[in-house]
C-alpha cells in the first residue's frame, strides 16, 4: 500500500507512540496507522480505506482538541513523513508538505528573508491552520493564512490526486474545490501539498509582558486602543490565566506583543501596556523566535486539553471580561485538581481585522470576514474524571463570552476552534454553507471525510449538551 511509507499495527514498534496527540483525551487506538511519503501513497491509503469501509482520521500537527485527528479501531492517516519545504526567492512561493509545522517553514523561508502568515505557536500543523482559515502575527498586515494559498495538492475521497487553484486552465470542478479548501477544507481531501505567498521579512519586536489582574481595565482600553486605530504591524494577544509568582501560582494577565518593527518603533507603539507591567520580557528578535514564545503551549505531554472559541463585538468592555473571566473562569480553574496552572487560560487576540474583512465573505468557504475578534477557551488537567464536566464548563464560557460580547447571529466560530460537541454549521460557514453542501455532494457523497467541522447539523455525543454551538 505504502511502499516508501511505514504502516504501524497494534503489535508494532512505534505504534504506541504514533497515537500521541497534544492533547491525552484524543490518544484513540488505530487498528491500522499508515504514514505516507507522498500523494501517491496517501491515495493508497484513502482508497483502501473507503473501499474496505473503514473510517479514517487524518493527522497532520496533531493539536486538535476535539480528537479529530485519530480514530478508534479505522485507519488514522498520519502525515509526518511529508514535512518538505521548498522555497522560490524570485517568485517568493513557498511550497510546503502537508504534514509540516510552523517551524519547519519559518526556519526555511527565515533563510531567504521571507515570511508568511502562519501559527502563533510553531509546533501546530500547517495544514490544519491552513485550511480552517489561519490567523498569526502578520495577518493585520497580509490577512489569513488561506488568502494567500494559490495552489494545493489534495487527494479526495475518489482517491484521485488534484492540483488545484484558481488560475486559467483549471476545471471548474478543481476551482470550487479549492474554493471549498480555503476554509472548510477538512471536509474535502487530505491535502499533501500548500503553496502559499511570502514576503521579505526582517527582525521584529515582540515578547511577552505580565500585568496584574488590578490593570485588566489597561489591558483592555488598549486593545480598544489597537482595535481603532488598525495598524497593520501590531498584534497583541492577552491571557488571563494563572502565572508564577514566587512559589505560587496568581490570577494574572500574559500578554504577548508584536510589533513588525524595529523595537524602538515597538515600545513607543506598546508604551501604554509597559507602563503598567510587572515583568517585561520584549525585545527585538529574528522572525522564527516569535513562534517559539508559546512553546509549551505546542508541546504534546501527560496532560488533557480542551480548547474552545468564541467572538466579541468591539470595543471590548472590562466589566464583560471581569463578569465572564474573573468572577466565572479562574475560580472554576482553581477549583479543579490540577487544573490551576498558565495553560489554563482564556485568551483574546487583538489582530487588527482591516485586510480580513477587505476580502468579500464568499470570496474563499472562510466566512468569518465581520468585524469580530476572537477569544479562545483552553483547559489543561490530568484527571480523566474531569473530562465532562470541563467539557460541559467550557461550553458553558463559550456561550458566556459570546453573549457578554454582543454577538447575536450570524458566523460567530472561528472555525480552527473546534471544541468537542456539536457546532452549528451555520454559525461557521454562514453564507457559504450551501455551496459547500453542494461540492461535498459532488466530491465526498458518502461523507468520508466527516471527523472535523460538518457541513451537517451532527447529534450530540452522549452525555454533552444537546444544544449545538
Amino acid at each position: 500500500m505504502v511502499p516508501k511509507g511505514i504502516v504501524l499495527t497494534p503489535d508494532s514498534d512505534g505504534y504506541e507512540a504514533s497515537l500521541q496527540r497534544w492533547s491525552q483525551t484524543c490518544v484513540k487506538r488505530a487498528a491500522v496507522v499508515v504514514k505516507p511519503t507522498n500523494a501517491n501513497e496517501v491515495s493508497a491509503a484513502v482508497t483502501f480505506a473507503t473501499s474496505h469501509k473503514l473510517p479514517f482520521a487524518v493527522k497532520g500537527g496533531g493539536h486538535a482538541t476535539s480528537g479529530v485527528s485519530a480514530c478508534e479501531d479505522g485507519m488514522a492517516i498520519d502525515l509526518d513523513l511529508l514535512r518538505g519545504v521548498s522555497v522560490d526567492p524570485e517568485t517568493k512561493l513557498v511550497s510546503i508538505g502537508g504534514g509540516c509545522r510552523w517551524t519547519d517553514v519559518n526556519e526555511e523561508l527565515w533563510k531567504h528573508g521571507l515570511a508568511t502568515v502562519g501559527g502563533t505557536v510553531a509546533d501546530t500543523g500547517v495544514g490544519g491552520l491552513i485550511l480552517g482559515g489561519g490567523m498569526g502575527f502578520l495577518t493585520p498586515q497580509y490577512g489569513l493564512c488561506t488568502d494567500l494559498l494559490v495552489e494545493a495538492e489534495v487527494v479526495t475521497a475518489d482517491g484521485k490526486i488534484r492540483v488545484v487553484s484558481d488560475k486559467d486552465g483549471v476545471s471548474e470542478e478543481d476551482k470550487d474545490l479549492f474554493w471549498a479548501l480555503r476554509g472548510a477544507g477538512q471536509n474535502f481531501g487530505v491535502v499533501t501539498r500548500f503553496t502559499t505567498q511570502a514576503f521579505p521579512q526582517g527582525h521584529v519586536y515582540s515578547g511577552s509582558v505580565v500585568v496584574g489582574l488590578d490593570q485588566l481595565d489597561a489591558v483592555v482600553d488598549f486593545s480598544n486602543v489597537m482595535i481603532e486605530r488598525q495598524d497593520e504591524r501590531s498584534t497583541l494577544v492577552f491571557a488571563v490565566t494563572h502565572l508564577p509568582h514566587g512559589e505560587e501560582l496568581v490570577a494574572g494577565v500574559l500578554c504577548i506583543v508584536f510589533y513588525n518593527g524595529s523595537e524602538e518603533e515597538g515600545r513607543r507603539f506598546f508604551a501604554p501596556l509597559l507602563a503598567v507591567a510587572t515583568v517585561d520580557m520584549t525585545k527585538e528578535m529574528p522572525w522564527p523566535e516569535t513562534n517559539v514564545q508559546l512553546g509549551q503551549v505546542g508541546e504534546e505531554s501527560k496532560w488533557r486539553r480542551l480548547q474552545g472559541g468564541s467572538t466579541f463585538v468591539p470595543p471590548l468592555q472590562a466589566d464583560t471580561v471581569r463578569k465572564a473571566v474573573v468572577d466565572e473562569f479562574l475560580p472554576f480553574a482553581a477549583s479543579q485538581p490540577g487544573m490551576k496552572n498558565p495553560i489554563t487560560m482564556i485568551l483574546y487576540e487583538i489582530l487588527p481585522n482591516k485586510k480580513v474583512r477587505s476580502v468579500p465573505h464568499t470570496a474563499t468557504a472562510f466566512a468569518a470576514r465581520d468585524n469580530i475578534y476572537h477569544i479562545s477557551t483552553l483547559f489543561q488537567w490530568e484527571d480523566p474524571a474531569l473530562d465532562m464536566t470541563v467539557r460541559h464548563f467550557n461550553r458553558k464560557m463559550i456561550r458566556m463570552l459570546r453573549e457578554l460580547g454582543g454577538i447575536k447571529d450570524g458566523v460567530t466560530q472561528y472555525n480552527n476552534y473546534d471544541t468537542a460537541g456539536p457546532i452549528s454549521p451555520e454559525h461557521v460557514f454562514g453564507v457559504n454553507l450551501e455551496r459547500l453542501r453542494a461540492i461535498k455532494a459532488r466530491l465526498d457523497p458518502d461523507n468520508v471525510f466527516f471527523k472535523w467541522l460538518s457541513l451537517y447539523p451532527r447529534p450530540a455525543a452522549p452525555g454533552d449538551d444537546e444544544q449545538p454551538l
